[in-house]
């Protein structure tokens, strides 16, 4: 005799539903609900009615924010924050060759590599105080929003850090998007992308968790990390570095529309 569970039998005499489709009806249902736990005292009323909302550290992206919604007083200033939008070149190195050059516009800055090869244009912000300095155990983000264009195969480069030294950075050749390492005078490249459009604008982040690992994030989508060879002291003779070179023959831009740095205290 076969042996007939309580989840199929019929609700009800009248009624051929099971007693397991009834459960899934009305699990569903609940589901569907956007009424549901709202009441006095349920979780969600709870949830809304709480004087703190306890979240993972950092769930909340930039995306959930609406625009211009973040006032000043309500800014933690609880980091050392350098940004810019280039309203002036006043306290910048610049370096060029041949052809380069540095044009500063209204809306961006301009690097231009130059038309021979050997040419080509630098960009760099350096800490003439050593009290004040990027220091890679203090967690710093480097974020910058810059494209060129062309895809010449001239490298561009955006680095945090020293290039010479210590950092971490994005290239664009050609066709490729690289992450760059400088650790202790030795340079590691990594290739992300080997059909990669750097002509249009995008949100590049870097995160370096010093001695722990470096992650790389475009438009706040994490698309590369390490955990060896992670810059670990001060870089503090400079703070960043943008450079295009002409290897081509042809010339080529790279255009800087903002960058920020932020670290701990």
């Amino acid at each position: 005799m076969a042996h007939v569970t309580w989840k199929h039998l019929r609700k009800a005499q009248d009624d051929d539903e099971t007693i397991e489709q009834a459960i899934e009806r009305i699990v569903q249902e609940h589901n569907d609900n956007n009424e549901a736990h709202v009441g006095e005292g349920q979780s969600l009323q709870s949830h809304k009615a709480s004087e703190i909302i306890d979240h993972k550290a950092r769930s909340i992206i930039y995306d959930k924010i609406g625009e211009m919604e973040v006032s000043e007083e309500h800014r933690k200033f609880d980091k050392l924050i350098f940004s810019t939008h280039f309203e002036s070149l006043d306290g910048y190195g610049v370096g060029t060759s041949g052809g380069g050059n540095v044009n500063l516009c209204l809306a961006d800055l301009r690097l231009f590599s130059g038309h021979d090869s050997g040419d080509h244009a630098i960009l760099y912000a350096s800490a003439h105080d050593g009290n004040i300095a990027l220091d890679f155990m203090r967690n710093p983000i480097f974020v910058s929003i810059f494209r060129v264009d062309s895809i010449e195969d001239n490298p561009a480069d955006v680095f945090c850090g020293d290039p010479a030294s210590m950092g971490a950075g994005w290239r664009i050749e050609g066709n490729e998007l690289w992450a760059l390492v400088m650790y202790a005078g030795f340079s590691y490249h990594e290739k992300i992308y080997d059909d990669f459009d750097g002509t249009d604008f995008n949100r590049y982040k870097i995160r370096i968790f010093g001695d722990d690992r470096v992650e790389w994030f475009i438009d706040d989508v994490l698309v590369h990390q390490i955990t060896e060879n992670v810059p670990y002291f001060d870089a503090w003779v400079m703070w960043w570095q943008a450079q295009i070179y002409n290897q081509s023959d042809n010339g080529s831009s790279l255009y800087l529309r903002y960058i920020a740095l932020l670290q701990d205290k």
